[in-house]
């Protein structure tokens, strides 16, 4: 028999009819006396130890009262059978459309092998066949189209390679933590802006990744910090869980304090103000009515808008006065020098020593 796709072959697969074979020998008995113990016809008996016929239950049941090994040992080798054929010609059926698709995933696939969830191979057709088990789809070929109809936002982002987003959405769903049992607390979340603001003093990324999961634990909502990835340039993903609890996913890409903190109440904001319907997907640059809104409300966590005012009409953007002014509002400085420079107060190379960059788990 030909070798198939995946590198594995029928030939190298034992039908349990070999097994009964081998017991019928070791018990010094033959196909004609089985059929007579069994009821069975000596056809049907041939017909299984050649591999031919299925071990049904039936007479797996018939080989219980025989043997007296459980018809469930019988019904589990069949079923074990059954399943490693379906892994071998499954191979059949990978396309050369998914072997030239594999690329796509030449960052995706090394984390998946990192954290074992799949095996490191050469095969190409093997691969296939991992990522559509990871990924939970029968052809690789289907993801694009899956990720338009999935992502009704994604609208002008050639940078988006559709293969790394899903891929990515997957592995900001294999990060989520096991059901926490709190509904989510739209009202308790919106308490928690000012225990959250208080985070941002830890030293530690991992403190911080640590401390805002506790807080948002108690507002039903599964928090994580996920790996970034070219081909997916999202600001976070979130999407509604069973029993009401939410997973909220940043990218690691935020390495700088600033742009962490006001991407975080951005996506805060997005669930207070009931924009999530089943996933939002908050892609780089969109400019909608939502996106503004996230950002006016993650602006005024941060810093009030009146204090922000006062201090931009004072016109003296010294790092004297920006560490006094960040010290009044009680946040970092680099966030006050962040958001002069996207507010183009301030160049983006001034003060960049300034400014603080996590390094993520």
């Amino acid at each position: 028999m030909a070798k198939k796709k995946n590198g594995l072959s029928l030939e190298l697969l034992s039908h349990p009819g070999e097994t009964l074979r081998e017991l019928i020998q070791d018990r010094g008995m033959d196909q004609k006396e089985l059929a007579i113990r069994t009821g069975f016809s000596p056809k049907h008996i041939s017909k299984v130890i050649s591999g031919e016929y299925d071990i049904t239950s039936r007479f797996a049941y018939a080989l219980e009262n025989v043997f007296g090994i459980t018809a469930i040992f019988w019904t589990n080798l069949q079923s074990n059978y059954d399943l490693e054929k379906m892994l071998i010609l499954s191979g059949d059926s990978v396309t050369d459309g998914e072997i030239d698709v594999i690329p796509e995933f030449k960052e995706i696939i090394p984390y998946f092998v990192e954290k074992n969830v799949m095996e490191q191979t050469r095969d190409k057709a093997h691969k296939v066949l991992m990522l559509r088990s990871i990924l939970g789809v029968n052809q690789l070929t289907a993801i694009p189209d899956l990720v338009i109809r999935s992502s009704f936002r994604l609208t002008n982002h050639n940078n988006i390679n559709p293969f790394v987003l899903f891929s990515w959405i997957k592995i900001c769903e294999m990060s989520a933590d096991p059901p926490i049992g709190v509904e989510l607390n739209t009202d308790g979340l919106r308490e928690s802006v000012g225990d959250i603001r208080k985070i941002m003093f830890e030293k530690s990324s991992h403190e911080i990744e640590s401390k805002l999961r506790a807080i948002f634990n108690k507002v039903g909502i599964r928090f994580r910090i996920v790996r970034h990835f070219r081909g997916a340039p999202v600001q976070g993903f979130i999407e509604k869980l069973e029993n009401d609890e939410i997973l909220l996913c940043l990218t690691q890409r935020y390495s700088y304090a600033g742009v962490f903190w006001f991407t975080l109440f951005h996506e805060i904001a997005h669930i207070i103000n009931g924009d999530i319907r089943n996933r939002y997907i908050d892609y780089d640059n969109l400019d909608d009515d939502e996106e503004y809104l996230a950002d006016e409300f993650a602006k005024k966590a941060l810093i009030d808008s009146n204090e922000w005012i006062f201090f931009t009409n004072m016109n003296d953007f010294s790092l004297g006065s920006i560490n006094a002014f960040a010290k009044k509002v009680n946040v970092l400085s680099c966030i006050v020098i962040e958001r002069l420079q996207k507010e183009r107060y301030i160049p983006y190379n001034m003060y960049a020593k300034e400014k603080i960059r996590y390094q993520w788990s």
